[in-house]
């Protein structure tokens, strides 16, 4: 699609579509419609949460995904003035002209930890949810 349009119209368009549902939900259904609506959409973002990070993780974790290409001044292509997010001093170049980018072990095990407990909480949510449990 070449679209070409104001980026006022973009812009309008846009919010218009984010907003019309909330405001028809509103109107139809009042204050605890929406609030409802809220809460289900709160649900769903929560659920797509874990789907969405859990190979952002995953990923990551690996050296064989998280690797950057280094030119011939040993500096990752990309690298603007010489600043980089990440300790070149301490990284090991390889030979095939490469650095490693993936997260350490601490962070990794961070990252699955609060992984596995928005995991965990979304079960129950959905557990509570499905037995009727904590509604008002």
């Amino acid at each position: 699609m070449d679209w070409r349009m104001s980026p006022l119209l973009r812009r309008f368009l846009t919010r218009s579509v984010a907003i019309i549902p909330a405001i028809i939900i509103a109107a139809a259904e009042g204050q605890q419609g929406l609030a409802a609506a809220l809460n289900g959409c709160n649900v769903v973002l929560s659920v797509a949460l874990i789907f969405l990070t859990f190979p952002l993780i995953w990923y990551t974790s690996f050296n064989k995904y998280m690797r950057v290409k280094v030119d011939d001044n040993d500096e990752p292509l990309g690298v603007i003035d010489g600043v980089l997010n990440y300790d070149t001093e301490r990284a090991v170049i390889s030979e095939q002209g490469t650095i490693s980018l993936a997260n350490s072990w601490a962070t990794a095990i961070t990252g699955w930890f609060v992984w596995f407990i928005i995991a965990a909480m979304n079960v129950a949510t959905l557990t509570f949810l499905g037995l009727g449990i904590g509604g008002d």
